[in-house]
């Protein structure tokens, strides 16, 4: 299953100048994803990388912001996870505690 996550760009909040319609919508979206995990759906982020294309294939009203999609499922039986061989930075390097 594919969920198209999208924000209401005309029911979002101004805030410090801006509008939170993106905001909202990515926070939407983290949240179907924990729930999905919770009940044990696996779940992949896929972004929008084609607004107008998307807004147009899904007949999208222009105050509908296309955010992402959500793959739900389950993984396959024999899924042995992601392997990278880049090297990864230490945490350290990235994370600073204040």
């Amino acid at each position: 299953m594919v969920i198209l996550v999208c924000s209401d760009k005309n029911a979002a909040s101004n805030f410090q100048g801006g509008n939170s319609y993106l905001t909202d919508g990515v926070i939407a979206a983290t949240h179907m994803m924990l729930a999905a995990t919770d009940i044990g759906l696996d779940t992949c982020w896929a972004g929008v990388n084609d607004v107008l294309k998307t807004q147009n294939v899904f007949d999208l009203p222009e105050n509908i912001y296309p955010i992402c999609f959500l793959d739900l499922g389950f993984r396959a039986s024999d899924f042995k996870g992601v392997s990278s061989d880049k090297k990864r930075n230490p945490i350290d390097s990235m994370v600073t505690i204040l």
